[in-house]
């Protein structure tokens, strides 16, 4: 009975030192995008999209919005005098990028949670003056 107790504490001894612990802050860089891959600097090794919680800021954003609507009507002329009208409206759209996203060599801080199973992921500023 004592060995397997002894085994258990042992294996578990062991996982908590590969493991990162809940809570626990790491950094890494963005290695791919399709799939979300990030390579971790402190504990090596790589984590790949279903481990991965996104922060907003590390997904583009973009907005369309109307920038010009216009409104004609279309009526029959000619041979069908008093024929028909028919309103058409046209919208001028844009899309503005609002947020990037993360890119390739991006760094990024990683938190751990679910018991060291999932990482939520978010942007790390630049301190320096690098654009």
């Amino acid at each position: 009975m004592n060995d397997l107790s002894g085994l258990a504490s042992a294996m578990i001894n062991m996982g908590e030192k590969v493991a990162p612990k809940p809570g626990e802050v790491m950094y890494g860089t963005v290695s791919g995008l399709s799939p979300m891959e990030i390579e971790l600097d402190n504990k090596g090794g790589k984590l790949s999209e279903p481990f991965l919680v996104l922060s907003k800021l590390c997904k583009r954003f973009e907005i369309t919005s109307v920038v010009h609507t216009h409104s004609y009507f279309d009526s029959d002329t000619g041979d069908n005098a008093g024929g028909s009208e028919t309103r058409t409206t046209e919208q001028a759209r844009q899309t503005t990028l609002i947020w990037p996203g993360l890119r390739v060599g991006e760094r990024v801080i990683l938190l751990s949670f679910s018991r060291g199973q999932r990482f939520y992921v978010d942007k790390l500023e630049k301190w320096d003056n690098e654009v």
